[in-house]
């Protein structure tokens, strides 16, 4: 009896083994939202990455560097196996380094991307990785919108032609119910100011603005942040960068506005929980 016992426990503790290694490679969902929506800025150091989450859908915007890929990829895949979309601002390297790693980790369903291109090894990984999987592309044109399950999406940028990836980039509005996002890319004052103009206040207006190109003084001009007013600024950038983000004159603005703040190079991941009427910050409260 005692042999058979001890035989007993040891299936349940090898089957036990095999789940949890199962769950490690596979990345299952383990984590559950808080409310009825999430917004995730993530922490994917001197790189970009958002995650807008309800119940029954997901959209990420940029995929952080190639070194954060595959942290960032067990991260997403901790709240979800599939996402809507993945929404890729434009083609440097810190906003979609970990592309790749996401679309062989998750269900993707439809990648959306502006019309410029790279002939970087990560670019072309990244395509690569596109079409092995088979994931729809759209490309984005401002004035586009789409939505996944509650989360409606409004493009906003590129407006123009510039010569820059970073004024190319793609800027989307994120809302749920009455609450929103903005988030920008690494779009620089030439973008904002041609979006004031074709814009203005009313499309421009949200709870929480991602600064762009992460605390850059070439970015984020009084105008823009004006018009925007949002209740809360997120500022994703890495730990003693050399590029000196947040530059100071951003802060400094910030500060004039008296709109608080949360730096991931400070606080980590910054997470933002909507009933889509109020929002609050839920991680991250560490706040400037």
């Amino acid at each position: 009896m005692k042999r058979a016992v001890r035989t007993v426990c040891a299936a349940l503790i090898c089957v036990a083994a095999i789940l949890f290694a199962w769950e490690a490679v596979s990345g299952g969902v383990t984590q559950e939202i808080d409310g009825k929506c999430e917004f995730h800025f993530i922490d994917v150091g001197q790189g970009d990455c958002s995650m807008f989450i309800t119940d029954d859908a997901a959209v990420v915007v940029d995929a952080g560097t190639s070194e954060s890929s595959a942290s960032l990829a067990a991260y997403i895949s901790g709240y979800t196996d599939t996402l809507d979309y993945l929404i890729l601002t434009h083609p440097h390297e810190d906003h979609i380094g970990g592309a790749a790693a996401i679309i062989n980790t998750v269900d993707v369903k439809c990648v959306l991307l502006t019309d410029a291109s790279s002939d970087t090894y990560t670019f072309t990984r990244l395509l690569d990785a596109v079409e092995d999987k088979e994931i729809a592309v759209k490309q984005a044109v401002a004035g586009d919108s789409m939505s996944a399950g509650d989360i409606n999406i409004t493009v906003l940028a590129p407006l123009g032609e510039f010569d820059n990836y970073n004024n190319y980039s793609m800027v989307v509005r994120i809302d749920y119910g009455n609450v929103s996002a903005l988030v920008t890319g690494d779009a620089e004052k030439a973008s904002e100011n041609l979006m004031l103009e074709k814009w203005g206040k009313k499309e421009l207006s949200a709870d929480v603005l991602k600064l762009a190109h992460h605390g850059s003084s070439t970015s984020t001009g009084k105008r823009f942040l004006g018009a925007v007013s949002p209740s809360w600024a997120v500022i994703s950038c890495g730990e003693d960068n050399s590029y000196g983000h947040p530059h100071r004159e951003t802060l400094a603005l910030l500060d004039d506005f008296g709109i608080p703040y949360v730096r991931t190079d400070k606080t980590g991941t910054a997470v933002f929980s909507t009933d889509g009427k109020s929002i609050a910050l839920k991680d991250g409260a560490d706040t400037q």
